[in-house]
């Protein structure tokens, strides 16, 4: 089967790929289509999202976790096509040939002691698909079953070809999910308030989507690229304002979520911008430092919090049930889909995009 792989030189023990490895190199290699284990779905993928960490990747600066030569890709949605030998009959049953599913990319042990405290998106062992493990751009990939989600009702609704593009956004509005109403800070989220989004790549564009969609009064945008801004006035936000022009922001909020990872502005809004009892809530990968005095948090009794994942607190059933309800717009971020060697073009020329590009392997 046809997959993209990465590959690089060793340059040492770190927790980041950009200082384990060097010269990343990016082909589109023939290999083995892979064998499902014990408790394993073979998921013949249909889509899988090209996401900023892809680029990161190949470009040599993705600050998170990385176990190279890998297949990439990890917001994917795909049918089941078989099933690890011995695998349990309640699994076949949950999980029979032919239905359509998703997975998470955080694949997290269940026995270390960060998973039995329900820190599974902090897993001692973690082991995250695409980075660490085999991703999905290619044309089957292997996945426990313990990750995988069922995408049948969401095809019911609003049909299979929406269900499978509906599905590789499962992940990334995940991600923006979990950081706005679960994880440490659950409870922080009230409707009615104003809600500041930097960032409007696709975690962003989720952020507003799901903001909205949750009773934000209003929410504003921060995004320097003009199909960004315009996808985030399509999507609803009431007000877009260019990254390099902060100044035309007016008033205060009760969250400012960071999707962008550019430290000194964050830092100059959360100085300026943040309501008392306001939460900054921390979503990009980044290796800057936040130059952020602590009295401008303490004056306003505010909160700092970071939010990595999507795993646990059923967090991929929520997303996937908002989508089967019609309330989300995850359907306008998509910009196009592409094959495979399109994919290996765009990433080798670092050619990023406005909205979400699906690959669709085959």
């Amino acid at each position: 089967m046809k997959a993209l792989r990465l590959s690089a030189e060793h340059a040492g023990r770190s927790l980041s790929a950009s200082q384990s490895w060097k010269n990343p190199k990016l082909n589109l290699e023939e290999v083995a289509k892979p064998t499902p284990e014990l408790g394993e779905l073979l998921i013949r993928v249909r889509y899988c999202g090209l996401c900023g960490s892809d680029f990161h990747l190949t470009e040599g600066v993705y600050p998170g976790l990385a176990t190279l030569p890998v297949t990439i890709g990890h917001e994917f949605s795909g049918v089941v096509e078989g099933h690890g030998p011995g695998t349990a009959k309640n699994i076949l049953d949950a999980f029979p040939v032919g239905m359509p599913v998703t997975a998470e990319e955080m694949q997290w042990c269940g026995s270390c002691a960060q998973c039995r405290a329900g820190h599974v998106n902090h897993c001692e062992k973690l082991e995250e698909l695409g980075f660490t493990v085999d991703g999905a751009h290619g044309e089957y990939i292997c996945v426990d079953a313990k990750y995988c989600w069922s995408l049948e009702d969401l095809r019911k609704r609003v049909g299979e070809e929406n269900a499978f593009r509906l599905g590789a956004l499962v992940e990334p509005y995940s991600v923006s999910f979990r950081a706005l109403f679960q994880g440490a800070h659950a409870g922080a989220w009230i409707p009615g308030g104003r809600v500041l989004v930097i960032g409007c790549g696709p975690i962003g564009l989720a952020a507003v989507d799901l903001a909205l969609t949750a009773g934000a009064l209003e929410v504003h945008c921060l995004e320097r690229d003009p199909v960004r801004q315009a996808l985030a006035r399509k999507i609803g936000a009431n007000k877009v304002v260019s990254g390099s022009e902060p100044g035309l922001l007016e008033g205060t909020y009760d969250w400012i979520v960071d999707a962008a990872g550019v430290s000194s502005l964050l830092a100059t809004l959360a100085a300026s911008k943040l309501n008392v009892g306001g939460t900054i809530c921390l979503l990009a990968r980044t290796d800057e430092n936040l130059p952020l005095a602590p009295e401008s948090l303490i004056v306003r009794n505010a909160r700092i919090v970071g939010s990595q994942g999507h795993s646990g607190e059923a967090t991929f059933s929520r997303v996937i049930s908002l989508m089967s309800s019609g309330r989300l717009r995850a359907l306008e971020l998509i910009e196009d889909v592409i094959s495979l060697e399109e994919a290996a073009i765009r990433l080798a020329q670092q050619k990023k995009c406005g909205g979400k590009i699906l690959v669709r392997p085959s």
